[in-house]
């Protein structure tokens, strides 16, 4: 509606009032709808923005897997064979452990630890003493054996190792040096193998690996622990997640922020516009 001239201005100063009244009415209601819908499209995209983050979130937890695990190993043995001479008696059978790849055998053993596609690292290590008997050792076999929730084997490897060795000569320095350290029990003369028994180590696609049975093929050799590692090996956008976590969120977050916001803002140029 056009506004009064000045001559009518004039002559009818109240027909310019009711105008101004009019007009800034009509105004202040086109504010009013403006300034709503802009609160309506800033709560869509702040809702859209978490509703992404969510999203991305729920799928790291479910793509990514636990970069490692640590199980102990209890190793058993049997020594209840005949023997000629007791100071001589050596292990009836290989020290064993079976250990089990669920992380709760007990309520349902279908819940791996291990990753469907993913590769994986795996690692025993042995805490052993430099004893005479493990110096006269020499190498040995460590087996690791997989199985299936049927008991059917699906994968077996073998690596050797032997304890480092230390000349007469080194050991009487080395316990003349930390000899205070050893009297009182802050050092000990032992030693820690680290054996890779499986470098790229994936899942076979229809034989899902419960549990494994490590088998240290020697019936004289004397262990404090044994630790069994398994660390996932990551690549692709695996290694992307996890070695550049916030670049790979933004990618994520942005994708799928984008993604929604398109259908949100089609959406509201097809109702509200």
């Amino acid at each position: 509606m056009a506004g009064p001239t000045a001559v009518e201005i004039i002559q009818h100063p109240s027909l310019f009032l009711r105008w101004m009244q009019s007009a800034s009415g009509k105004l202040l209601i086109k504010f009013k709808y403006t300034a709503l819908r802009g609160f309506i499209l800033l709560l869509l995209l702040l809702l859209v923005f978490w509703i992404s983050v969510f999203l991305y979130g729920s799928f790291y937890y479910a793509y990514m897997p636990t970069v490692s695990h640590v199980r102990p190993v209890y190793l058993q043995f049997s020594t209840d064979c005949d023997s000629v001479n007791s100071q001589q008696a050596r292990l009836c059978a290989f020290p064993s452990a079976n250990v089990s790849f669920t992380r709760d055998p007990r309520r349902d053993p279908r819940e791996k630890l291990l990753a469907m596609g993913q590769v994986y690292e795996i690692s025993l290590d042995l805490e052993m003493p430099e004893s005479p008997v493990n110096q006269n050792q020499g190498m040995f076999l460590i087996e690791l054996t997989f199985y299936t929730l049927n008991g059917e084997i699906s994968y077996k490897t073998a690596r050797p190792t032997m304890l480092r060795y230390k000349s007469p000569l080194l050991q009487v320095l080395h316990t003349l040096v930390y000899s205070p350290l050893l009297v009182f029990g802050a050092a000990e003369q032992k030693q820690v193998l680290s054996v890779v028994l499986a470098e790229e180590f994936q899942e076979p696609a229809h034989k899902a690996t419960v549990g494994v049975v490590v088998e240290i093929q020697t019936r004289n050799i004397e262990v404090y622990s044994a630790v069994l590692r398994v660390n996932a090996y990551f690549k692709g956008i695996r290694y992307l997640m996890f070695y550049w976590p916030v670049l790979s969120a933004v990618i994520g977050v942005g994708t799928v922020f984008s993604f929604l916001l398109v259908l949100v803002l089609l959406s509201w140029y097809r109702f509200f516009w």
